[in-house]
């Protein structure tokens, strides 16, 4: 596996947070199923040993970048074409989510993980919200670029972190620089 891990440095030096983007291109995903036969898969434990590496008490937060949202995305999702409601916070909610249809355990390994604060993915453009799930967020980017599927206005989500005292949010900017969406998620 050669994805990269992304620390965030503190001002003072230490680790303050990780990052974690995990790929899910349809080879890995093939060679997943073939090798593993549904157990978990090769991502998954180069996951787990890796943070328990890095993290083994859990007290540096984690967040993670996936691009295809897992089948938890539709089970908290607000009902699509929908206004969206609160504990849910979004402003663009026109498709459903089409969430990988396998996900061998990965999913399950980042909700077990205290440490672990939120998961972003695109995939869907019709899509800009945030949910609950469990004690972590699952957010949405939105369309953002001129290129893909769907007339949507463009934007983008930011993600900003501070340090003392540790939090994370995140909202959407819209390509004309209005602002939306604001949200604390840890």
């Amino acid at each position: 596996m050669s994805k990269p891990l992304v620390p965030k440095i503190s001002c003072g030096g230490g680790v303050e947070m990780l990052t974690w983007p995990i790929g899910d291109e349809r080879i890995e995903l093939a060679i997943a199923v073939t090798a593993q036969n549904h157990r978990p898969s090769v991502k998954v434990r180069w996951f787990q040993s890796q943070a328990q590496f890095l993290n083994p008490d859990g007290r540096i937060p984690e967040l993670v970048f996936w691009h295809i949202p897992s089948t938890a995305y539709a089970m908290v999702a607000p009902k699509a074409k929908s206004k969206i409601r609160r504990p849910c916070v979004g402003s663009l909610n026109r498709e459903g989510v089409a969430p990988q249809q396998a996900e061998w355990g990965m999913m399950d390994s980042l909700a077990k993980r205290p440490s672990v604060k939120a998961i972003f993915v695109g995939h869907n453009h019709g899509l800009d919200w945030c949910c609950p799930y469990g004690k972590l967020w699952l957010c949405f980017a939105r369309h953002t670029g001129h290129g893909g599927y769907g007339g949507w206005p463009r934007g983008s989500r930011i993600v900003e972190m501070s340090e003392n005292p540790f939090s994370v949010e995140s909202w959407i900017r819209m390509e004309n620089g209005t602002t939306h969406s604001h949200i604390v998620l840890g």
